[in-house]
């Protein structure tokens, strides 16, 4: 065959292969679309056919307004959330033909914490292992799980599993307003608050945990309601235990939350209490959260969101660097930081941990979350006249961050650190067994 012929052969195949990336998004949107439209669930709601799916036309598209934000404004695909768990699942999903076995046991979390599955799957993995630890679960092993799942059906299709998770959120969302409508008999609202509240839909489409949330947190508030109705089933019982195992796992603070709302609805529901009774119990609810929060750190929970807060005002300080792709004279790409310039100036006395912009991704340590270390610092302090100490993961090229005090060890005596400080426990390096010493070079290609 000639060079043309290869040619013609390899833009037949790109563009065939093109073809079926635009068509499968498109029949599993038009399948979920007209499902609206039939589903006995849906039909049950005081809401039109057109409507409905209105809404979910417009998650659909606030999906793809996710990706091309991630796509275009990061540089690095493993650090966009929305890439991140749809890349990682891959390892996941790849099992499934070579080892079935394993596929099923990290899909479920069965007997899958040993160093086979660390690295043969979870190491490859950007996101499997967090690099931060606020004391609760790790909700980006259930994304990747959900990914990893849906992979069967999609073909690796990114868009397929963003229109898929926008249907799970756009279930949840529809269970809301059915709640919402019973209570305010208000259809226009009912509408308006559950699939019209732009930050709401923007954020619960395309490939987030927030998809997962919606979804599992309108069907446990769905059920439960129902739990209190003529009509309720056991399935009721069965659903609203489910999501709240799911609502337990994704973000533990927002189960939390609707604890104090359940149980003062309830009460009041009952009672035929007035609005201050509303006042009055919310009022001790967040009397004992800061209670247990001063008893147990770890489970501060108003702290805990304080906390988000503050890091998602951090992120929208992030200096953002264009890349710009420039042909040279012998038509060779090459890439443009701009802004990078500014390195060259001095920009404060700490610049390991400052930005382009002068700003920093800061956490803050008080006598009240972490005595220790918080004691640690104004020693720190004391010595040099800087109260800050940069913080990193603990943790050599190729292995996941440690996890235990044996990890912890190991690590130890196979890098150059000269102590290391477990608890109220300080082992220096010149006092421990020779013999124990590892040697990561002979297992790790250098950078």
């Amino acid at each position: 065959m000639s060079n043309q012929g290869n040619s013609d052969a390899k833009s037949l195949t790109f563009t065939s292969m093109s073809i079926m990336e635009f068509i499968l998004p498109v029949v599993w949107f038009i399948g979920l679309f007209w499902s609206i439209s039939k589903l006995n669930f849906f039909k049950s709601g005081p809401f039109s056919s057109q409507s409905l799916q209105l809404a979910f036309g417009v998650r659909v598209a606030m999906g793809f307004l996710l990706f091309l934000i991630y796509s275009l404004y990061y540089p690095v695909r493993q650090d966009a959330d929305t890439f991140k768990y749809f890349d990682d699942s891959q390892y996941m999903y790849e099992a499934f033909w070579t080892n079935p076995l394993d596929y099923f046991k990290m899909l479920f979390g069965v007997d899958c914490h040993s160093e086979h599955f660390n690295s043969h799957y979870f190491n490859n993995m950007s996101n499997w292992v967090r690099s931060y630890d606020n004391g609760l679960f790790n909700d980006n092993r259930l994304v990747i799980r959900v990914n990893a799942f849906l992979r069967l059906f999609s073909f690796g299709n990114y868009h397929v599993h963003s229109i898929i998770l926008s249907y799970l959120a756009f279930m949840g969302s529809f269970a809301l307003a059915k709640v919402f409508f019973e209570v305010s008999k208000s259809k226009s609202l009912s509408y308006i608050a559950v699939f019209l509240v732009p930050s709401v839909v923007f954020w619960s489409s395309g490939i987030l945990k927030e998809a997962i949330l919606l979804s599992a947190m309108g069907f446990f508030v769905y059920h439960f309601y129902q739990l209190f109705g003529v009509n309720r089933r056991y399935r009721n019982y069965v659903m609203v235990f489910l999501m709240s195992c799911i609502l337990i796992v994704m973000k533990l603070y927002v189960f939390t939350a609707l604890i104090p709302a359940i149980f003062i609805w309830f009460t009041v529901k009952k009672w035929n209490r007035s609005w201050w009774v509303y006042f009055g119990m919310y009022v001790s609810f967040l009397g004992l959260a800061t209670v247990i929060g001063e008893f147990n750190p770890r489970l501060d929970f108003i702290n805990l969101i304080v906390d988000k807060q503050k890091q998602f005002i951090n992120l929208s300080n992030f200096y953002v660097l264009t890349i710009k792709e420039i042909t040279n004279e012998k038509n060779k790409e090459e890439l443009k930081l701009f802004g990078i310039e500014k390195l060259n100036i001095k920009r404060s006395e700490i610049p390991a941990v400052t930005h382009v912009d002068y700003s920093a991704r800061i956490q803050t340590v008080t006598q009240k979350n972490n005595k220790p270390y918080y004691d640690l610092i104004s020693k720190f302090k004391e010595i040099t006249g800087c109260p800050v100490i940069v913080n990193t993961s603990f943790n050599v090229r190729g292995e996941p961050i440690v996890n235990t005090p044996t990890d912890a060890f190991n690590c130890f005596m196979g890098t150059e650190l000269d102590y290391l400080v477990i608890g109220n426990c300080i082992l220096e390096k010149t006092k421990q067994d020779p013999n124990l010493k590892k040697d990561y070079t002979k297992e790790f290609e250098l950078d």
